[in-house]
């Protein structure tokens, strides 16, 4: 798949620059944008089929997470909505830093999506084991869906792939922690990120 999806890309993108400020132009954009997201659910798959290798590094988790927030400000912003970090840090621990910050930044962008106006991270600890609990006042979640949020491809967006929320849960399942829902209602849901805490 990925090989005629490179060469449409290559091509498309050759024929934007021929057709440059031509009426056509905005047609060539979309094909490539299409092309390009075809890319990314092709790596997705291939992610969520054979998984990655784990590689675990030092950092503070409550670090990453205000490093996270800042780099999302302005989309949070325009979005409408207001973020707040509370809790307590773990100090440096180790763990998969990029799967991590991959399921903290794909359950701030659901979140905000979904029309919340508030995302609240919770940091705590608990003997041996970090929490991070995200909280928010959206819609929540239909009972309907709940129990599909995690499985491959399954969405309730227009433009999502339903591969986000999968991919995250197993590579943190992959370094000993967990993904889950425990709570959800008309007032919004609390996703919660586990893992085992580590010292280097």
């Amino acid at each position: 798949v990925r090989n005629p999806l490179n060469a449409m890309s290559l091509n498309a993108e050759l024929l934007a620059e021929d057709l440059a400020d031509s009426p056509h132009q905005e047609l060539i954009d979309t094909i490539i944008q299409e092309v390009h997201r075809l890319e990314q659910v092709t790596s997705h798959y291939l992610e969520l089929s054979r998984g990655r290798r784990v590689e675990l590094n030092p950092v503070d988790p409550l670090d990453l997470i205000r490093d996270l927030v800042k780099v999302e400000a302005q989309a949070l912003r325009l979005a409408g909505v207001k973020t707040t970090i509370i809790g307590e840090s773990p100090g440096v621990i180790e763990t998969d830093t990029d799967a991590l910050r991959r399921a903290i930044l794909n359950l701030l962008r659901n979140t905000a999506e979904a029309g919340a106006s508030r995302i609240d991270l919770h940091l705590s600890v608990h003997e041996k084991e970090l929490r991070i609990d995200i909280d928010d006042d959206g819609p929540g979640i239909d009972a309907d869906h709940l129990g599909r949020i995690f499985e491959p491809f399954y969405t309730t967006k227009t433009t999502g792939t339903g591969l986000g929320l999968a991919i995250s849960r197993q590579e943190l399942e992959d370094v000993g922690g967990s993904l889950t829902v425990v709570r959800s209602d008309q007032r919004g849901c609390r996703f919660r990120i586990r893992l085992p805490i580590r010292r280097t």
